[in-house]
């Protein structure tokens, strides 16, 4: 079962990064191009994502599988801010356009 999660793990880490991208341009009232902000979360994620693994790793390893879970998961939804902001605008612009 643990195996198959680490398999999973680059696609589940581009889940968790969009998901935190959409929620916080949603917060921020703002927008983003769908294929602009897939490629550039996949990007951070690339970058974010060696990290990520170690500290939850580092976690697991003490025995806190909920610390490791919940610190990729924050790693990765970090990434997909980042993405959101290098790509998004303001949603009046939208309107206007």
């Amino acid at each position: 079962m643990v195996a198959r999660r680490i398999d999973n793990l680059p696609q589940l880490a581009i889940v968790v990064a969009i998901r935190g991208a959409t929620e916080w341009l949603k917060a921020n009232g703002l927008v983003a191009d769908d294929a602009s902000l897939v490629e550039c979360v996949k990007s951070w994620c690339r970058i974010k994502f060696p990290v990520a693994v170690k500290d939850a790793r580092q976690a697991y390893e003490a025995g806190h599988l909920d610390a490791a879970i919940l610190t990729f998961d924050a790693s990765m939804v970090q990434a997909g801010i980042e993405a959101a902001k290098e790509v998004s605008w303001p949603s009046e612009m939208l309107a206007s356009a």
